[in-house]
């Protein structure tokens, strides 16, 4: 059984026991494993995460936290100018799902300090992971997890009250998402995921990358779209991010376990019909993670694509920019790789997940990412990333 929280946002304390170990608080008739109600700032950091390795000038690490569990997939989500929401994953390694929980955090001082833990949901009899996130400006808020072998969406208004699970792939075969829900023509939403004809990748022979669209504000999808397929394993197809770009051009980059690169891919009638644009030239030999595309604005005014992901080859978290126009023109060869910035340096090869907010007036990121220490033990880190000198802006 999958329990979830729709509980007003009131941060719930818990109750300490003589044993000093964690009690179950139920409030609104809904059940929360809760450890304290403290903050989470740079003061309280342990040692280990101290020790993370910032690359940049422009890099500041502002919150890191190790509570000794695997705590992954995260998503960062902008409520308001200062206040940031958190949610993502705990559990027992990067491929055991079962058993995990999704939780949730607050800031409200732009990821300097967080709320202590807040749990979204939890699975004790089957597979319940995630989380991907994401939020349309002014809109509504979405967290996307996997039940089992099914693909759900939950929406909330203010991020505070949520609906129930919402479904976007219920088919046969196995379905999972990584990229965000974004806002493309005259309010149609699109949600991207992925899809393989059987739970074993090993033993799954189709791949496609998909994408599926909501009319009513997210809260019923459509049939999907194929983006990319693969009927013989001749390529994985997995995670993907997308960006809308106007006039019904969107481009986003697919992840491709086989070949251990990104595909380029563009729709130039809102998401209808889709071309591939090539393998990108930075993704090769770096055995990347999930990318997270970002729409930003450079010194001029033109739209700028920005590109966070993980180097898994050399352990690295990345960002790297290039002109809209010329993702359009040239495709996959538009990436700048002479001003690709280095964020941070992790500890082994399974992590990364970006996730990020950007401020364009401030020129600006938050950046989330996970670090895997141990097999069974990942840690949350974020960081605040000047984006100033890649942008050409001045940031006061």
């Amino acid at each position: 059984m999958v329990q979830v929280s729709s509980a007003r946002d009131s941060w719930i304390c818990a109750i300490n026991s003589s044993s000093g170990g964690s009690v179950l608080v139920v409030a609104f008739g809904l059940c929360y494993w809760i450890v304290g109600c403290d903050l989470i700032s740079n003061s309280s950091r342990s040692n280990r995460c101290d020790d993370r390795d910032l690359a940049q000038e422009q890099t500041e690490r502002l919150a890191c936290w190790d509570t000794q569990t695997y705590d992954a997939f995260g998503s960062l989500l902008s409520v308001s100018e200062d206040t940031l929401l958190l949610g993502y994953w705990e559990g027992r390694g990067h491929g055991d799902f079962r058993g995990g929980k999704i939780r949730l955090r607050r800031s409200t001082n732009g990821g300097e300090s967080w709320t202590q833990i807040k749990t979204f949901g939890t699975s004790k009899d089957q597979e319940f992971f995630g989380t991907t996130g994401s939020r349309i400006y002014g809109g509504p808020f979405f967290l996307s997890v996997n039940i089992g072998q099914r693909l759900y969406t939950y929406r909330s208004e203010q991020g505070s009250t949520w609906s129930e699970p919402i479904p976007i792939y219920s088919g046969a075969g196995f379905a999972s998402a990584r990229g965000a829900v974004i806002e493309i023509n005259k309010g149609v939403l699109m949600k991207p995921f992925y899809w393989r004809s059987k739970d074993d990748i090993g033993e799954a022979q189709e791949f496609r990358s998909m994408v599926a669209f909501s009319r009513d504000d997210g809260q019923t999808w459509e049939d999907p779209t194929t983006v990319l397929e693969s009927m013989d394993r001749s390529n994985l197809y997995n995670e993907a991010s997308y960006v809308y770009l106007g006039r019904g051009r969107i481009v986003g980059l697919v992840r491709d376990e086989r070949k251990s690169r990104y595909h380029q891919v563009l729709s130039i009638d809102n998401g209808s019909t889709w071309e591939d644009a090539g393998m990108v030239p930075f993704s090769q030999g770096s055995f990347p993670h999930p990318p997270k595309l970002v729409r930003a604005e450079n010194a001029s005014g033109d739209t700028v694509v920005l590109c966070y992901y993980a180097n898994r080859t050399n352990k690295q978290l990345l960002v790297i920019p290039a002109s809209a126009k010329d993702l359009i023109r040239e495709g996959a060869e538009a990436w700048n790789g002479s001003s690709e910035m280095q964020i941070a340096s992790f500890t082994r090869e399974r992590s990364g997940y970006p996730s990020i907010v950007h401020d364009n007036e401030t020129c600006r990121s938050v950046v989330m990412a996970y670090d895997e220490e141990r097999p069974a033990d990942a840690d949350i880190l974020v960081y605040a990333v000047d984006l100033a000198d890649m942008l050409g802006c001045r940031n006061d």
